[in-house]
């Protein structure tokens, strides 16, 4: 069947049930070390070994089906080699090059998780590694944003390499859970940008490995969980391109308020989004004229040489929110329309979720530029768009670490009706994929 994982033979089928189980015990070891021997005298003894097994239960765990062997022990290659060189563990804590390995471990092993053929004990700890897998990639690309740019995480540098790293992983894991306790939190918007990316992976990814493992255990199919797009949307379809430009649009926000060419940027960035998404809900009728309005008027006000605060500004900002509702809108109505389970299923479903975060970022954006102050933004953070996107999504994903904070009642009732709909959207999501699964078992 197309997108199915060929089957392991041999050697590799018997190893094939330990290759998650070793992988999951050497990160619930590494967690461990972290939590008993960072900043310790031990910490280069314990954490260089601990660290080696992982890297090699990674390697076992990727080799063979999804990655080549020899790209596994490449992209293990310059961790191994300053481990065993004795390089130390504080120097190779959080390191740049554990990136490559972290990002190609974590869409593997979800790769192998959407795609298994029953529900069985290696597809429940497999969930449960991609999820750690995606914690630990986020937080080196945290400590290599706390590398260039110290303080973006207002940590404190005294504290030593190994225990920033340390520090930097438990803010990773209490983002992605969408704990949110905000005794560490995010200063520098870069990594304001990639905070909102990581809470949403952590409140979708549970509802979608969900249901999948329930559909494998209560429907019995073993159809891949999204089968390719017809012939002729070979990209993924205009879902896939919507979720992905609305994720990449997330990055060059922290740079607009810095560049003497910000107005272009984001006149840029809206475009896109604004395009993608016309092209992704394209509609006829009365619908498709008020979306194409909506959208010239607010690239129209994105690029009116006024004042940012003007009435032009509101009036676009107004132009904004009500286009991304109606997107919102369009999209669940396919959501709802649709009777199978497919990539452009969940490609639309995370396009959803974007879309409300931008649709709430424009609205609190509304209120801060017709009330000034109806937003409390600690020393040193200013009010603009990219901080805005961030308490949007913190609002929505429910993480609100408390670094910015409503200080109007209009706000209050924002968050509070923004909080409600991104915890009840990933619930609904679970229970439509589940009777998506269902239908395609009655057929």
């Amino acid at each position: 069947m197309a997108g199915q994982l060929p089957a392991p033979t041999g050697l590799s089928a018997s190893l094939e049930p330990w290759r998650f189980r070793l992988l999951g015990l050497s990160i619930v070891a590494l967690l461990f070390g972290f939590a008993t021997f960072a900043g310790t005298e031990l910490q280069d003894a314990v954490m260089g070994g601990l660290g080696l097994v992982f890297v090699v239960a990674l390697v076992f765990a990727l080799g063979g089906r999804r990655v080549p062997w020899p790209v596994a022990v490449v992209l293990a290659a310059p961790i191994l080699g300053a481990t065993i060189l004795d390089e130390g563990w504080t120097k190779i804590a959080g390191s740049w090059y554990h990136i490559p390995l972290l990002v190609v471990a974590t869409f593997s092993v979800a790769g192998r998780v959407l795609y298994a053929e029953r529900a069985d004990e290696d597809v429940v700890v497999g969930s449960i590694c991609a999820y750690l897998l995606a914690a630990l990639s986020f937080a080196s690309i945290y400590a290599g944003i706390e590398t260039l740019s110290p303080g973006a995480f207002g940590l404190d540098p005294s504290e030593g390499e190994a225990r920033t790293y340390g520090r930097l992983l438990y803010f990773s894991l209490v983002t992605i859970t969408t704990l949110g306790f905000g005794d560490v939190s995010p200063v520098h918007e870069g990594a304001q940008a990639l905070v909102c990316l990581q809470s949403v992976v952590g409140i979708l990814f549970p509802a979608v490995v969900v249901a999948r493992v329930v559909a494998l255990a209560t429907v019995g199919g073993s159809r891949p969980f999204a089968p390719p797009p017809p012939r002729g949307e070979r990209f993924g379809g205009r879902y896939r391109l919507l979720a992905i430009l609305l994720v990449v649009s997330l990055l060059p926000l922290p740079w607009l308020e810095e560049n003497r060419f910000t107005w272009l940027i984001f006149a840029g960035v809206l475009l896109a989004q604004l395009l993608t998404a016309l092209y992704a809900t394209g509609q006829g009728g009365i619908r498709a004229i008020a979306a194409w309005g909506l959208a010239i008027v607010a690239l129209g006000s994105a690029v009116w040489p006024g004042p940012p605060d003007g009435r032009v500004s509101s009036i676009g900002l107004v132009a904004q929110l009500l286009f991304f509702c109606l997107v919102t809108f369009e999209l669940l109505n396919w959501l709802v329309r649709e009777r199978h389970v497919t990539r452009e299923v969940l490609f639309a479903s995370i396009a959803t979720y974007l879309v409300l975060g931008f649709a709430l970022a424009a609205a609190f954006q509304l209120v801060e530029t017709l009330s000034p102050g109806s937003i409390h933004f600690p020393d040193g953070m200013q009010s603009n768009r990219s901080t805005l996107v961030y308490f949007s999504f913190m609002t929505l994903t429910t993480t609100g670490y408390g670094d910015i904070t409503p200080a109007a009642p209009i706000i209050e009732q924002v968050a509070a009706v923004g909080a409600l709909l991104g915890v009840f959207y990933p619930a609904v999501l679970l229970a439509r994929l589940l009777s998506l699964y269902s239908a395609d078992e009655d057929a």
